[in-house]
């Protein structure tokens, strides 16, 4: 399982054109307006010669919730499949003097009891933020 979208295709293209020693932060980070809904776009890979069933699930700070895209799902062998998880995000706190810190996500993928992969994200909640 990998992150999907403007992160894959970064990772792509710094592989492409040999820039893989350009900083990038670990684990991926985004900051986003809320209150809103972060979309996690994810290639889910089953390399195995037998159709798998896959579980998704996400480690979520206080407050937020998960919309959509956990559960169970099949890939079939040999096959790529495309997830989204929706999670939304809760407003900020007002009168709060602090800039909040950016709060980590985990999104765990397993199959037949086993993981088969996690993802980590680091999220910045802000007033005003360009959309994802």
């Amino acid at each position: 399982m990998e992150l999907g979208g403007p992160w894959s295709f970064y990772s792509e293209f710094r592989r492409a054109h040999a820039l893989a020693s350009l900083p990038h932060p670990e684990p991926p980070e985004i900051a986003l307006q809320v209150p809103g809904t972060l979309v996690i776009p994810l290639w889910v890979r089953n390399r195995t010669a037998k159709t798998q069933e896959i579980t998704v699930s996400t480690v979520l700070p206080a407050g937020w919730t998960a919309e959509s895209g956990t559960g169970k799902f099949t890939v079939g062998a040999k096959q790529v499949a495309a997830a989204r998880i929706e999670v939304n995000l809760p407003a900020l706190v007002e009168n709060n003097a602090k800039k909040p810190e950016p709060q980590e996500i985990s999104v765990h993928a397993e199959s037949r009891a086993q993981s088969i992969g996690e993802i980590k994200l680091r999220v910045e909640l802000r007033k005003r933020a360009l959309p994802q």
